[in-house]
């Protein structure tokens, strides 16, 4: 800690450590030297010059219990925002911790993972999955499963749009493709399906994974109603 070049009076830094001594001793130095202008300005000194030392002398020793103050303050606040950044960080470290967990659970038990759903908001005669966005790298077999909504009596077709991929006659309840990629984008679509209603349930053609679009349903004499879903799950 530093002090003044004439009275030796305390002159803190951030990191000095605030003792009461410290400013007792600076009280008792104050105090011998107002001690000392009052009798050397005895019969010659103004009482208010006296009064305006002794107010310069109280203004620097509030300056300084006021910068005490303010850095506390800050230390104060600063270590009260570390907290709640680490608070937070660490809850949020837990729960990507607990949903990783879980999902690795789900996956060890049920053996497949969830690619994408699709749930149909309002009644239609046809409508598109689309399955270009699937990555077909990373699934050795992948699992469609369409679970349709129809209007009483009403069947359905399902085609993958192109002639090969037309799956022919028409159905009245859910509809599950097995499509198997093993890991490789670039070789030709195969795969299962059911129900069959003509050949052997299977599906093979010129197509690549990469290049195969997706799947349209359409209802004959009727409209899929809202309700009707399709989810696409892969295995590895």
């Amino acid at each position: 800690m530093q002090q003044t070049n004439h009275y030796q009076l305390s002159q803190w830094d951030f990191e000095d450590q605030i003792l009461m001594a410290d400013f007792n001793s600076d009280n008792q130095k104050t105090d011998a030297a107002l001690h000392g202008l009052a009798e050397q300005a005895a019969g010659k000194a103004d009482a208010a010059a006296l009064t305006a030392a002794v107010n310069r002398v109280s203004a620097l020793e509030n300056g300084k219990a006021d910068k005490t103050a303010l850095s506390a303050e800050q230390s104060a606040r600063e270590g009260a925002d570390s907290a709640e950044r680490t608070a937070r960080q660490n809850a949020d470290n837990a729960e990507k911790a607990a949903r990783e967990a879980a999902d690795a659970a789900l996956e060890k038990r049920a053996g497949m993972q969830l690619i994408k759903t699709f749930s149909l908001s309002e009644e239609n005669r046809y409508f598109l999955f689309a399955m270009d966005d699937v990555d077909w790298s990373v699934w050795s077999t992948v699992h469609l499963v369409m679970k349709p909504v129809l209007d009483s009596g009403i069947k359905y077709n399902c085609d993958g749009g192109s002639s090969y991929m037309n799956l022919g006659g028409y159905r009245a309840g859910h509809f599950h493709m097995v499509l198997y990629p093993t890991f490789d984008p670039q070789i030709a679509v195969i795969g299962h399906y059911w129900p069959k209603y003509s050949g052997d349930g299977c599906l093979c053609g010129p197509t690549l994974f990469q290049n195969f679009s997706g799947i349209s349903f359409s209802a004959d004499g009727g409209n899929f109603q809202a309700g009707t879903t399709v989810t696409v799950w892969g295995a590895k």
